[in-house]
């Protein structure tokens, strides 16, 4: 389309993540879910294809419900397992 602005195009891509519960993905990544995968930890995040962008060290937390969250975490998503209900928080390192 003549006028239209160019558009950005993006992917998922999975990231694993260290024992540590640290991975490394694009500053703009964004994180889209978590996910188990050959018994290792691994982070969708949605990218900008092709982009040059500084990596960013970010880290995933895993909380019980009524334990404390640390400042500066987002809440990606809550699981239930019974009799305990987990939330996961990303933040950068």
């Amino acid at each position: 389309r003549q006028g239209a602005s160019p558009m950005t195009q993006r992917t998922g891509l999975r990231y694993s993540v260290g024992t540590d519960g640290n991975f490394l993905a694009p500053a703009s990544a964004k994180v889209l879910g978590i996910d188990e995968h050959h018994d290792r930890t691994s982070v969708w995040c949605e990218v900008d294809q092709g982009a040059l962008e500084p990596q960013v060290l970010r880290r995933v937390v895993v909380l019980r419900t009524g334990e404390d969250i640390p400042d500066g975490l987002v809440h990606l998503m809550s699981k239930a397992e019974s009799p305990y209900v987990f939330h996961v928080y990303i933040g950068e390192v």
